[in-house]
């Protein structure tokens, strides 16, 4: 009755996991070295799964006959990528480092850049990268995520670093590829009093879209202010292209 991984079945993994998932878990958890007669098998091996890095929440374990286990598991899902001047750092939809190894370079254009965070996480893979800027700019990334690129939208750049002051959390800025800066505000759940929710930001975007054919300003890169906005408003055009970013 000891557990093999063969006679384990999880939920399939999606196209952006390389690893694989169930052979780490039992390697990583010593899942070989359980027996299903023991009557917390199925509570351990939910907590080896819940060790992994890819995996946000296991759902299920069940116990099936002849001696198989069944595991629902949700995935963690990357939403941007935290740019740094060494590389990339991904993470999910609240802020988790995700497995950089799991990314090619080339694979970084397929997600939202945050830019302005710090440059190394605070912890390992699997938790909180430990930066507001990080945590609140993947929730600007959810928000547009259906949306970003028929937008052209390419970065979230965040402002100063926030103090500890619910006061004081930080306003980021939008940019296209072609350089286009779209001032956005606070991210969803923090805006200040008054300031459009996300839905109301995205929404003026859209519109401006379907009525110009794109944020490109016709006499260059334009500026748009979504943290306050009357229904005439519109971008007006600036010598104001995204902040340039260094490797060494």
């Amino acid at each position: 009755f000891r557990l093999s991984a063969d006679a384990i079945e999880i939920t399939p993994p999606p196209a952006w996991i390389r690893a694989d998932v169930k052979a780490e878990v039992v390697r990583d958890g010593l899942l070989g070295q359980l027996s299903l007669a023991d009557p917390e098998a199925t509570v351990k091996i939910a907590r080896a799964f819940e060790a992994h890095t890819w995996v946000e929440h296991v759902e299920r374990v069940t116990k099936r006959a002849p001696a198989r286990v069944t595991v629902d598991l949700r995935y963690r899902r990357p939403i941007a990528m935290v740019e740094v001047p060494l590389g990339y750092w991904p993470v999910d939809a609240e802020g988790v480092l995700l497995p950089v190894r799991e990314f090619s370079e080339a694979q970084t254009v397929d997600y939202l850049h945050i830019l302005g965070a710090n440059p190394e996480p605070a912890g390992p893979v699997g938790t909180p990268y430990g930066d507001r800027r990080v945590e609140q700019g993947a929730v600007i990334a959810v928000a547009l995520e259906r949306y970003w690129k028929d937008l052209s939208l390419h970065k979230i750049v965040a402002g100063e670093r926030p103090s500890a002051s619910r006061l004081d959390d930080p306003e980021f800025d939008l940019f296209t590829r072609r350089g286009v800066r779209l001032m956005w505000g606070r991210a969803p759940g923090h805006e200040r009093p008054g300031e459009p929710s996300a839905a109301q930001k995205l929404a003026k975007l859209l519109e401006y879209v379907e009525q110009h054919g794109s944020l490109d300003g016709a006499d260059g890169p334009a500026e748009l202010d979504l943290r306050n906005f009357s229904g005439n408003n519109v971008p007006r055009t600036a010598n104001l292209r995204e902040p340039a970013t260094h490797r060494d």
